[in-house]
C-alpha cells in the first residue's frame, strides 16, 4: 500500500511540474487535441463497423443489426443498446471477467448520447407493433486506453452506425423474415 502512495505523490507532482510548463501529461499544450482518425469497415461479418485512434486511445465498434422484440414498455420503437468493453491488454487497471463500475458508466453515457441525440429513429425501426423490432447493438471494445474514452466510444459507435446497412426485414405469418439482397429505407 505505501507504494501506491509513493507513485501517487510522485505522479501528482509530475502533474504540478508540467501545469508550470503549460504542457499536459502527454506533452500537448492546454489548447492542443489529441489528434483523431476514423476508419469503417473494419470489421467485415458485421452490420457496420469503426477503429477509432483519439491520440493513443484506440477503440473498435461494432454494429448488429436483428430482428428482436420490443421492450414491455416500447412496443412502438426499435432497440438501441450500446456496450463497452476494456480489453485486458489496453491498460494495467483493466481486468477480465464482469465489467467495472466505469466501464458500466462508460456504456451508459455513450448510449444515453446517441440516443437522446435522436441520431436513431427508433419509430422508425418497428416491423409489428408490440411483436417484432429491429434492434441495433452497438459493442465498442477498447484496444488501448490511453484517455478521452468517452469521446473515442461515442465517436466509434457513431461511426459505425452510420456505416451500417440496415437488411430489410419483413413479417410473414408473424416473424420477421429477411428480405435477401434488400437493404431497409429507414
Amino acid at each position: 500500500m505505501a507504494n501506491v502512495s509513493i507513485l501517487d505523490e510522485l505522479k501528482r507532482n509530475q502533474i504540478f511540474d508540467l501545469l508550470e510548463k503549460g504542457q499536459r501529461i502527454d506533452g500537448r499544450a492546454f489548447d492542443e487535441h489529441r489528434p483523431l482518425s476514423i476508419e469503417t469497415g473494419v470489421i467485415p461479418k458485421a452490420n457496420g463497423s469503426a477503429r477509432v485512434r483519439l491520440g493513443d486511445t484506440e477503440v473498435v465498434a461494432g454494429v448488429k443489426i436483428q430482428p428482436d422484440r420490443p421492450f414491455p414498455d416500447m412496443g412502438d420503437k426499435g432497440i438501441f443498446i450500446c456496450t463497452a468493453e476494456i480489453l485486458p491488454l489496453a491498460h494495467p487497471t483493466a481486468e477480465p471477467g464482469p465489467p467495472q463500475e466505469g466501464v458500466i458508466e462508460l456504456a451508459r453515457v455513450v448510449d444515453r448520447g446517441i440516443r437522446e441525440s435522436g441520431m436513431i429513429d427508433l419509430s422508425q425501426l418497428v416491423l409489428q407493433k408490440d411483436k417484432s423490432v429491429i434492434g441495433i447493438f452497438s459493442d465498442n471494445s477498447v484496444i488501448d486506453q490511453n484517455g478521452n474514452l468517452f469521446d473515442a466510444c461515442a465517436y466509434a459507435s457513431t461511426a459505425a452506425i452510420l456505416s451500417s446497412k440496415i437488411p430489410k426485414w419483413e413479417m410473414k405469418d408473424d416473424v420477421p423474415t429477411l428480405v435477401e439482397g434488400q437493404e431497409s429505407d429507414t
